[in-house]
């Protein structure tokens, strides 16, 4: 084939394809020109050449024979190294990367990274290892070579160097399917059971996307699954194999009550496919679990509630049997000694009444394979209590008078407060929310409180209240709260005596103490305070945030949320303030409650959803009944002395009335409104005006007191109430603006004059002129005077359009009220439905709305569209760059700040 051709290297693929069909995957394996033929003996390899040569005889072929290796155990094809242990990296290729030099431009960057990428199946966590360097190569990504970019340049070279081999997937033998995830990425490792040898396929890793990275752990670890099994679906489709996860929710994976969403179209792209989810310990996880095993920061509502209902039922060992809820077995042996009677009877939830079906999930028992007893889950109200449902004798947060300091007593070890009292001191106190000023030392009463059982029920109890501020606090008292905190005080002692209970000690407590015990390898205690460890960013240095009790979490969110370092922001930024330094159970919840209730943001922020109302309308039904009233200006002084506009408008008739003004003083605008309404048109029923300081002069309103005309107004910031001169003000400033001139000083000139343009054009509403429908005919214009008016013939009138008009005039008025009821339930609807789009091309010309206006001149009077400007390239539907000239700078606007210009103009310097 000549040289030089694009398809050249298709055309002779699907030549070689169709010269040797029903031998590749059977006896050779081809691409482009290269061929290999293999067998498991020599006779068969000699008789699988000879088929080889012949279709290529009969096809007229010819071989290199200096190209030509026979009877090989071990060749190199396309980049790799195959022989009878499998598939390896070929040492030529590895060279070439080894030898690579230090990348200078993204370029090189890429280059490079599409040459391992050949080689990523090799290997393991490929995608987190590349993350610094594919970091550079994307959009507006200055380059800039760090330590990090080095470190994962030279670890890319080193772990090709060191590629394993991959051995063949065989037809016998199950396949296993090893998968972890991180915040950065996701990775796999498929192997299969080759006689009793578990070898490895196939590695597989990909980076999270940016909205993949903010999924909680169990929605990350269950897309790791899903790109997987996906990833190896030409493998695993069809038969059984077993998929490891160091994460134990996902072996109630398809347990998932209701599943939405994303979440429920992952189940149901798996329900294809038979395997078994097995957990493993991320300590013998290691294959698949190189990457960061950090706790989710920002869990999402759905994975939290269902990961936190199957972590509080899984026991530390997988073969325990996990106890019912509320029963304590005798026979039950704990993995710790925990002496009991620490254990306050304060955190066991009264709900021993409950019927054993309610606390079953999905109405049936459960037990471990192997078990004589059965087992229930915690049933999903226990783990996600709501705020109504509490004791009805609660542990009240109290404000006690400034001057009163006392110390707080520690709870004995018989008595603390009950389970349901952590709602209790989520709720903002009133009290608390009252910062009249800023730089007052701002104190939070709180108190320490001991309250058994029987003195819970008798509502009896006894308050030691202590007064706690930023300055106060000190790690002595960090330590005293932490450890008089009825959860907090029970987890130090069991890491002081480096012991983790079982899940049959900890199954009768609260949600905050199971809470705390699924963490419990994470938390620590230093300094005689608690914390709990995070890894940071780099992985190197772990963090420590303190776990904090509940006196001080109201200190923390004044400081970190209500103080002007806190700068009242919004509840993801708070939380993530938050998050950065301290740690306890339902630290979100606390604090979206917090800034919910937040006076200062609740006057100042919008909502959510901004309220909106159903449209309410006010029909007319003859001329005059009713007319709206309105004042443009101040405009620029003129000759005459006029600096506003006073509009008086007809709802019915739409008719247009402007009087240039002086001044807008009640006495100006109540003359202006008798003598240039009143005496050409009679008195209306009723007037419609703002709430401005002249329509609500006591003038104004003796005027059309004595008139008995009705006055009625809008309410305040909502012009809309009064649309029709509102848009009436607007015609009347674009039909203005283009008569003025450049000192915007002669518009009364031509206020006269444009109002009668307006009252002799027809309108869209009522289908008529305002002329027409007020006086029965239409305006005589100065082009009439020349070419003499239209002559009407006799016509017959079967339809209530123009007659004569002193015997079809109602029937006009008639027509325009259904006009006008049609436009007003037109208006009434969505307007979704009027979308109007325009697709321009390079080179097209178009106006570009710029509202901006020049030092000196008034906005209103402004023309808001500049141009032409051209198009000089289309971005994407919606952005376009324009140019007003060579010389100018281009710009990116929007498509709905452009429309198609009309005019004559044409484009000589845009080539």
């Amino acid at each position: 084939m000549p040289f030089g051709l694009c398809n050249s290297p298709a055309t002779f693929e699907r030549l070689m394809e169709k010269v040797l069909a029903r031998l590749t995957w059977r006896k050779c394996l081809l691409f482009i020109d290269d061929i290999i033929v293999y067998s498991k003996s020599f006779d068969e390899q000699i008789q699988n050449l000879e088929e080889v040569f012949q279709r290529l005889q009969e096809a007229k072929l010819k071989l290199n024979p200096h190209k030509c290796v026979l009877l090989q155990k071990q060749v190199s094809f396309l980049g790799h190294v195959i022989s009878e242990n499998g598939v390896s990296t070929d040492p030529k290729k590895i060279q070439d990367v080894i030898e690579w030099p230090t990348p200078r431009t993204v370029k090189d960057v890429r280059s490079f990274l599409g040459l391992c990428s050949y080689y990523r199946k090799f290997v393991l966590n490929f995608s987190t290892i590349a993350k610094p360097l594919t970091k550079l190569t994307e959009k507006n990504q200055n380059f800039r070579w760090t330590n990090e970019c080095e470190i994962a340049f030279q670890k890319l070279k080193q772990a090709l160097v060191s590629a394993p081999i991959l051995a063949y997937p065989q037809s016998e033998g199950k396949f296993i399917l090893d998968t972890d995830a991180s915040n950065l990425g996701m990775g796999a490792v498929l192997s299969q059971i080759q006689g009793n040898q578990e070898k490895v396929i196939c590695y597989f890793s990909k980076t999270f996307s940016k909205s993949e990275r903010h999924y909680c752990v169990t929605r990350k670890e269950l897309l790791a699954i899903v790109a997987a099994i996906k990833q190896f679906h030409h493998y695993l489709y069809g038969r059984n194999f077993l998929v490891r996860s160091d994460h134990g929710a996902l072996r109630w994976l398809f347990n998932f009550k209701k599943p939405e969403g994303q979440m429920a179209r992952w189940l149901e792209q798996l329900a294809t496919y038979d395997f078994t989810i097995e957990h493993r310990a991320g300590r013998i996880h290691n294959n698949a679990d190189a990457l960061s095993r950090r706790p989710c920061e920002n869990e999402c509502k759905y994975c939290e509630k269902v990961e936190l209902k199957y972590e509080n039922v899984r026991s530390e060992n997988s073969q325990e049997k996990l106890p019912e809820v509320g029963h304590t077995s005798k026979n039950f042996t704990g993995t710790s000694n925990v002496d009991m009677n620490e254990i306050s009877e304060g955190t066991i939830s009264d709900d021993n009444s409950e019927s054993r079906e309610d606390r079953e999930v999905d109405g049936r028992n459960s037990s471990e394979k192997g078990g004589d007893s059965p087992f229930t889950t915690v049933p999903f109200c226990e783990l996600c209590p709501l705020e109504e449902q509490r004791c009805d004798c609660q542990v009240r947060n109290t404000i006690s008078s400034r001057n009163s300091h006392q110390n707080t007593t520690q709870s004995s070890e018989n008595e603390t407060r009950p389970r349901d009292s952590q709602d209790s001191r989520n709720m903002r106190s009133s009290s608390l929310g009252d910062d009249s000023s800023m730089l007052e030392s701002q104190s939070v009463r709180v108190r320490s409180t001991n309250i058994s059982v029987s003195t819970l029920r008798s509502g009896k109890e006894r308050n030691v209240e202590t007064e706690i501020n930023l300055s106060t606090v000190n790690k002595e008292l960090l330590v005293r709260l932490q450890r008089n905190d009825s959860v907090l005080g029970k987890l130090m002692k069991w890491k002081e005596q480096n012991v983790k209970p079982s899940w049959s000690d900890v199954a009768q407590f609260s949600v905050e103490m199971k809470f705390y015990w699924n963490r419990i390898d994470s938390l620590v205690v230093q300094n005689g305070v608690l914390y709990r460890k995070f890894e940071s960013i780099d992985g190197q240095t772990p963090e420590l945030h303190i776990v904090l009790p509940k006196e001080l979490r109201s200190l923390v969110l004044k400081e970190l949320h209500d103080n002007p370092t806190g700068g009242h922001l919004g509840i993801k930024k708070t939380i993530d303030k938050v998050k950065k330094r301290f740690f306890w159970y339902g630290l979100s919840r606390f604090v979206e409650k917090w800034c919910s209730k937040c006076d200062v943001c609740s006057a100042r922020k919008l909502p959510v959803r901004k309220p909106k109302y159903s449209m309410r309308q006010y029909h007319v039904g003859a001329p005059l009944e009713r007319i709206g009233m309105d004042i443009i200006g101040p405009l620029p002084k003129t000759k005459k002395g006029n600096k506003y506009i006073l509009v008086m408008c007809d709802y019915f008739t739409k008719w247009i009335d402007a009087v240039p003004m002086k001044n807008q003083e009640a006495v100006t605008v109540a003359r202006k409104f008798v003598k240039h309404f009143v005496t050409k048109h009679g008195v209306p029923l009723q007037v419609h005006t703002d709430q401005g300081s002249n329509f609500e002069s006591l003038i104004f309103k003796e005027m059309c007191k004595i008139l008995g005309t009705e006055k009625t107004r809008t309410t305040t910031f909502r012009p809309q109430s009064d649309g029709l001169v509102e848009r009436a003000n607007r015609t009347i400033q674009n039909m203005l603006s283009s008569y003025v001139n450049t000192n915007q000083r002669d518009w009364d000139e031509f206020l006269s004059l444009v109002t009668m343009a307006y009252n002799s054009s027809i309108h869209a509403t009522t289908g008529f002129s305002p002329s027409k429908l007020l006086y029965g005919r239409e305006i005589t214009l100065p082009i009439d005077l020349v070419f003499g008016k239209p002559v009407r013939e006799e016509l017959n009138y079967d339809t209530f359009f123009a007659s004569e008009l002193d015997e079809k005039l109602e029937q006009i008025h008639e027509l325009a009220r259904k006009r006008i009821k049609y436009a007003s339930d037109v208006q009434k609807r969505h307007y979704d439905h009027k979308v109007h789009e325009n697709s321009y091309k390079e080179r097209d010309l178009v106006w570009y709305f710029d509202p901006l206006y020049k030092q000196g001149k008034n906005k209103k009077l402004s023309k808001p569209w500049k141009g032409p400007f051209v198009v000089t390239k289309k971005i994407n539907d919606v952005i376009y760059k324009i140019q007003l000239n060579q010389k100018a700078k281009p710009k990116i606007v929007h498509h709905d700040r452009l429309k198609l210009y009309m005019g004559d103009q044409k484009c000589s310097w845009y080539q």
